[in-house]
């Protein structure tokens, strides 16, 4: 993002758009079985793994846009989603400990 958005932003439309085809299709395929997994997932890990896979799909749609107002708002979610999940993760184990019988399954 940094490089081609800044330096190479003028010679690289055609790079971008043939980039663009591929990347917005990966993204939402990304960020839609990010949440059917999530509605799927049996235990509390694999459900913040999925919701994980959901966010970076968001971030990429972000990216797929290619314009400054899209990506900006692409970085500003990453630090947000990437402190969100890890905070996840450490619950979801600190979870499973309390639940010592049953883990982290979702009943």
């Amino acid at each position: 993002l940094r490089v081609n958005g800044t330096i190479f932003a003028a010679a690289s439309l055609s790079a971008s758009a043939t980039l663009n085809h591929w990347l917005l299709p990966i993204a939402l395929i990304s960020t839609l079985f990010g949440a059917i997994g999530a509605l799927a997932s049996t235990n509390l890990r694999r459900l913040v793994g999925y919701m994980l896979l959901s966010s970076i799909g968001t971030i990429l749609i972000g990216i797929a846009l290619f314009n400054g107002q899209a990506w900006s708002a692409a970085l500003f979610y990453l630090v947000h989603s990437t402190l969100v999940v890890a905070a996840f993760y450490l619950l979801a184990e600190w979870i499973r400990h309390q639940r010592s019988a049953t883990g982290d399954m979702l009943r």
